[in-house]
């Protein structure tokens, strides 16, 4: 997932709402550090403003997590492409908070 990619479709989108970082962060119910850190690419949004994010800026789920407008003709391809970088996400994450668990169970003993 290109995190600057995602981050540059949401700031396009979001102005052509003519929406600014503090509307489009209040309307989500997180900070403007938040919003600018989605935009810069530094970090991606809690998957569970996802939905509400696409309403707002009327595009879909799949558009978002691609960075792009998506032709009709390919959203099956990126909707599959969306769930394996998705699972590979989550895969990693689990995998940090294995090797963070352990860590703290040998520093304990």
């Amino acid at each position: 997932m290109n995190q600057k990619k995602i981050g540059r479709f949401i700031s396009e989108k979001r102005k052509e709402k003519k929406l600014t970082q503090e509307q489009l962060a209040e309307k989500l119910g997180v900070s403007i550090n938040a919003v600018s850190k989605w935009e810069r690419g530094l970090c991606l949004m809690d998957m569970s403003l996802l939905k509400p994010l696409s309403e707002i800026l009327d595009v879909n789920i799949n558009e978002i997590l691609s960075g792009e407008k998506i032709d009709d003709k390919d959203i099956k391809k990126k909707c599959e492409e969306n769930i394996n970088n998705l699972t590979e996400l989550v895969d990693l994450k689990t995998m940090k908070y294995g090797i963070i668990g352990m860590a703290i169970f040998f520093i304990v003993l």
